[in-house]
């Protein structure tokens, strides 16, 4: 009878951290938020300042904070700074669907300021989630808005694992698909009509209505 053995299991909270900071990996950002009617335009005016949320810092110690830029700025410039080339924000009747893929030294690198990104939605009241999960790893973020505050939170393993069955993955897979097999003018495949398993954060933001 063969058992499965985890190498992980000995492993203390500052070796795990040690082990994975040694690690290459890819980070994906995905999720929704819903805006009401002129509200997106309103959230692309303000400002991403990551210095204005203290759980940032807590959540992402040892990074930097970045000079201040407009959200519009900053969604422009993405593209470019994943590492992969891969950042794209679609709107679709107030909902925007964001997928993304991060090299674990972009995402280093930038991880205050997405976080900043995200959380400046509650400010305009949208609702919804996004989330930072590190692929092959159990590292994981997850960013809650609505009700006119925001939440960041580093997510448990079962969020994680939750979070590593969402069908949004498999579109930005998709996207890496297309680049490799098509010209540069190839359609992406479709947004995803699956629905999640269950909800991507699995834990409700207590001052969403």
């Amino acid at each position: 009878m063969s058992v499965a053995l985890n190498p992980f299991r000995d492993l203390t909270a500052s070796r795990w951290i040690y082990f994975i900071s040694l690690v290459a990996y890819d980070v994906s950002v995905f999720g929704s938020l819903r805006f009401k009617r002129g509200k997106l335009k309103a959230w692309r005016a303000l400002g991403v300042d990551s210095r204005v949320h203290k759980s940032i810092a807590r959540t992402f110690p040892k990074r930097e904070h970045l000079a201040p830029v407009s959200v519009d700025e900053l969604l422009l410039e993405l593209p470019v700074l994943t590492g992969h080339g891969l950042f794209r924000v679609e709107e679709d009747d107030g909902v925007l669907h964001v997928r993304g893929r991060f090299t674990k030294a972009a995402f280093e690198a930038r991880c205050r300021q997405l976080a900043a990104l995200f959380l400046a939605a509650a400010d305009v009241g949208a609702d919804g989630d996004i989330c930072f999960l590190g692929e092959g790893v159990f590292v994981g973020y997850g960013i809650s808005v609505g009700g006119g505050s925001g939440v960041l939170m580093t997510l448990s393993p079962d969020q994680v694992q939750n979070a590593s069955m969402d069908p949004e993955l498999d579109v930005i897979s998709g996207y890496f698909s297309v680049a490799d097999a098509a010209p540069p003018s190839a359609a992406a495949p479709p947004p995803s009509t699956d629905n999640p398993r269950t909800g991507l954060l699995d834990v409700p933001n207590p001052k969403r209505p």
